[in-house]
């Protein structure tokens, strides 16, 4: 049993992860904020991910080496988040996102538009 735990986990690591990558890139293409040095770099992690994801299904008998790589190039995946964060913190989108938008600081045109409705 506990090798079929761990071609299940094995297997769920290299499908799960490079979708993540895949999709954390696509988000990263829609965002403004970021340089497209840094959308470039996220994007090839993805594409090394799925191609450690095809190594290992070709290679199975050297497949302990490509699980490591793989285990290191996710590693290094998650750390390149710490750039994005130095460049754009996300702090405010967070704040707006778990208040529902309560904490946000309103124009005078909303402010009195607001008023206008609840005087009515």
């Amino acid at each position: 049993t506990k090798a079929f735990l761990h071609v299940v986990g094995l297997l769920l690591f290299f499908i799960l992860a490079p979708l993540y990558g895949l999709l954390q890139s696509a988000l990263l293409f829609k965002q403004t904020q970021y340089s497209i040095f840094i959308k470039i770099i996220f994007l090839l992690m993805a594409v090394l991910e799925y191609a450690v994801v095809i190594g290992y299904l070709v290679l199975k008998e050297n497949a302990i080496i490509i699980e490591w790589f793989a285990v290191a190039l996710i590693s290094m995946y998650t750390g390149l988040f710490f750039i994005l964060f130095l460049i754009d913190p996300v702090d405010d989108e967070l704040k707006e996102y778990f208040t529902f938008g309560c904490c946000r600081k309103k124009s005078g045109a909303s402010e009195r538009k607001d008023r206008q409705s609840v005087s009515n």
